[in-house]
C-alpha cells in the first residue's frame, strides 16, 4: 500500500535560524545600570536610535561588551542596516578564537573619515593588531564599533547582560505562536547554558531532534 510521507517542521534551533542577523537583537526589558542612558521597555528603531546617539556622543568609538553567546554580534548585525543608512561606508569582519590579527584585505585600502570600521571579536586581535586599527582611526577619524568581552578599550556603548528572561523571550520567537515548549525544559536548557543563550539553544537543538 502507499504510504503517506510525514512531514516534521524544521528544527526552530537549527543555526540558519539563531545566527546574528537571523533575528532582531531583543533588548532586555530591565537594563543595568551601565545602560541607564537606554530606554528600559523599548525596542526596535528607536531603541537602536538611542545607542547609536550614544555611540556619537563617544566621537564614533566604543564597544559592545558581554561574555561568550549573550548576544553582542546579534546586536551588531541589528546596527550594521542602520549605519548603511547614514550616508557612510561601512566595513565589518568577523573574528573568531585565536584569530590574532586582521585579514590581510581588512581594512579597505581607502579608509577616510566616512568610513565606519566594525569588529566583532576585537579581543581576539593581539596587541599589535589593536594598535593598528587605533592608528588608522587617528589618522583618519573615521568611526569604529567593536564588540568584545572585556571593558577597557573604548567607551562602553552597551553591555549585553545575559538573562533567563531573555532567553525565553528569545525561544519564543523562534518557535512562535505554534508551539510551547514546557518550562522544565527552558529551564534545563538555560541551567545546562551556564548563562550563554547560545549554548542553551544549542542544548534546545538536540532536545528538539530528540522528540
Amino acid at each position: 500500500m502507499p504510504t503517506t510521507a510525514i512531514h516534521h517542521p524544521p528544527n526552530p534551533f537549527a543555526t540558519r535560524f539563531i545566527r546574528p542577523g537571523a533575528i532582531s537583537y531583543l533588548p532586555p526589558i530591565t537594563t543595568g545600570s551601565s545602560n541607564a542612558a537606554l530606554p528600559d521597555t523599548t525596542s526596535g528603531s528607536t531603541w537602536l536610535d538611542d545607542l547609536l546617539a550614544r555611540w556619537e556622543a563617544t566621537k564614533y568609538r566604543g564597544a559592545i561588551v558581554g561574555p561568550h553567546g549573550c548576544g553582542k554580534s546579534t546586536l551588531l548585525a541589528s546596527l550594521l542596516p542602520r549605519l548603511a543608512t547614514a550616508n557612510r561606508d561601512v566595513a565589518a569582519v568577523q573574528l573568531h578564537d585565536n584569530e590574532r590579527t586582521l585579514p590581510a584585505d581588512w581594512p579597505p585600502p581607502l579608509v577616510t573619515a566616512n568610513t565606519i570600521l566594525v569588529i566583532d571579536g576585537y579581543e581576539q586581535l593581539g596587541w599589535w593588531s589593536r594598535w593598528c586599527v587605533n592608528r588608522i582611526v587617528r589618522r583618519t577619524g573615521c568611526g569604529l564599533i567593536v564588540t568584545a568581552h572585556a571593558k577597557g578599550w573604548l567607551p562602553i556603548l552597551y553591555e549585553v547582560l545575559p538573562n533567563e528572561q531573555t532567553f525565553r523571550r528569545v525561544v519564543a520567537v523562534l518557535v512562535g505562536d505554534n508551539l510551547i515548549i514546557p518550562g522544565e525544559v527552558l529551564a534545563e536548557a538555560w541551567k545546562v547554558g551556564q548563562e550563554n543563550i547560545r549554548e542553551s539553544l544549542f542544548w534546545l537543538y538536540d532536545w528538539w531532534e530528540g522528540r
